[in-house]
């Protein structure tokens, strides 16, 4: 493509020359009569326009940047969705339940004989009535039926009483005092030696204490117990080897 706007250009320059020197002759042709003899008489100043040489370095021109415009590239646009929006729903409190705490009510003196299941003859436990007037330190003994019924064996009938009243480890049985919450006695063995004596042997401990009231309670409570089979003989309790009557001295 340069080559052929080369070519052009000189055809162009040649072209231009010729049409110029044609114009030059044209106009030397048509001068008065006596300039042109003159001419003729004096042919040195006559000018004879030639053709100038052809122009062989001819400047390139130099190539001119073409900017292609680069057609936008569409950007998509995202499309928005819809969001679900919680919507808030009105959950009702719960209520408070008032809560009914049972009270205990303590039946009366009569009738804490429901709380044990008596049998017709059963043998017979002792628990403490306070505030009655009693002879022991103004309280008195009650006398309980259980369900353990009399054997008619004596030994017997005094273990299965005496375990009964064991079994009882807290200070208020209903409403009876219990003088035997602070000990934790245990029937070992009941027998008649020399048909003599009854001798009854438990085991066990005993928190002793200084209060006469207490101890003739617990005195009563205990022998009563024992003394219910209205024996013919004696009968003696131990402690181990020592006589409990010792023990819970009645005398302070």
């Amino acid at each position: 493509m340069t080559s052929s706007i080369h070519r052009r250009r000189i055809l162009w320059l040649r072209n231009f020359f010729l049409v110029l020197l044609a114009l030059i002759v044209f106009l030397t042709g048509c001068q008065p009569a006596g300039q042109q003899s003159a001419a003729v008489e004096n042919p040195e100043e006559t000018l004879v326009a030639s053709p100038s040489p052809a122009l062989t370095d001819t400047a390139e021109p130099s190539p001119t940047a073409t900017s292609t415009e680069v057609p936008p590239t569409e950007t998509p646009v995202p499309t928005p969705t819809a969001t679900a929006t919680a919507i808030p729903t009105n959950t009702p409190e719960p209520t408070a339940t008032a809560t009914i705490t049972p009270t205990v009510t303590l039946a009366p003196a009569a009738d804490n004989k429901t709380l044990f299941k008596s049998v017709p003859n059963s043998v017979h436990i002792f628990f403490i009535q306070k505030d009655t007037g009693g002879k022991y330190c103004g309280d008195s003994l009650v006398e309980i039926g259980t369900s353990v019924p009399r054997t008619g064996d004596i030994e017997k009938d005094i273990a299965a009483a005496l375990t009964k009243l064991f079994s009882f480890h807290s200070e208020y049985v209903g409403s009876f005092y219990n003088p035997l919450h602070a000990a934790n006695f245990k029937v070992g063995n009941v027998a008649i030696e020399n048909h003599d004596y009854i001798i009854i042997h438990i085991s066990g401990s005993l928190k002793r204490t200084k209060d006469k009231c207490e101890n003739q309670r617990l005195r009563a409570q205990i022998w009563s117990t024992f003394s219910q089979f209205k024996a013919s003989i004696p009968i003696d309790i131990y402690l181990a080897k020592a006589h409990l009557g010792d023990l819970i001295n009645v005398d302070y």
